[in-house]
């Protein structure tokens, strides 16, 4: 009988409290995260952008570490970072912006054959986690067939032939902190290892620029 309830898989009841606890984690660090930047940038504004630009190169880089944590609102982070220092900041909350979603897809690309899948299955996703073990064996050409053939055809041909668009339009969606944020989505774009870096590094330039740079051209009032 327990080997029986075992290869069944967790209980409901604790697969409801399994998510609860995720969910309650997430939103808990979000909410120490963005507090703990928003004291620091309210430091930096006392401090200057010319007394304290040490300081505030130190904080774009926490800022660039944090965006590639999972389910980090790193979109409302940048921006207000963007309304609190003004014009001047915007290439810098830019290129951390870059940086820190880079990094994300950095780590995922590395790890994408090494971590075990023991999550999935914790959560109540054998068949997930089954699928993702198959795929760490698969070559990007394997991946991207197998993927296929496993998806709808209408998920085939347009989520994965258009993988690059849709990064595009993931991590400039309103609320993606839903799905995982721009880290999340960068870092399962990695363990994919479906993208080649400069193409996808590119692609998140062109992606985060416009916000930045209207509020470098036009001023903090665009996003008012």
């Amino acid at each position: 009988m327990q080997a029986a309830a075992s290869r069944a898989g967790p209980r409901p009841t604790r697969l409801l409290l399994r998510w609860l606890l995720l969910i309650f984690a997430i939103v808990g660090f979000n909410l120490v995260a963005a507090r703990w930047l928003a004291h620091l940038a309210e430091t930096w504004i006392g401090a200057g952008w010319t007394a304290g630009s040490w300081f505030g190169l130190a904080m774009l880089a926490a800022y660039a570490v944090l965006l590639a944590i999972p389910f980090v609102p790193g979109a409302e982070i940048g921006i207000s970072l963007l309304i609190m220092q003004g014009a001047a900041i915007a290439p810098f909350v830019h290129a951390a912006t870059v940086a820190g979603l880079c990094l994300a897809y950095g780590l995922g690309h590395a790890f994408a054959t090494r971590l075990p899948c023991a999550f999935l299955a914790t959560m109540g996703m054998p068949r997930a986690c089954a699928f993702v073990d198959e795929m760490k064996t698969m070559g990007p050409n394997q991946r991207l067939h197998r993927l296929n053939d496993a998806a709808p055809a209408w998920v085939g041909r347009w989520i994965l032939g258009y993988r690059y668009l849709l990064v595009a339009v993931l991590i400039n969606l309103p609320g993606n902190s839903l799905i995982g944020g721009g880290g999340g989505i960068l870092l399962v774009a990695g363990m994919s290892r479906l993208f080649r870096f400069p193409i996808l590094a590119l692609v998140i330039a062109l992606a985060t620029a416009p916000v930045p740079y209207a509020v470098w051209f036009v001023g903090v009032g665009v996003l008012r």
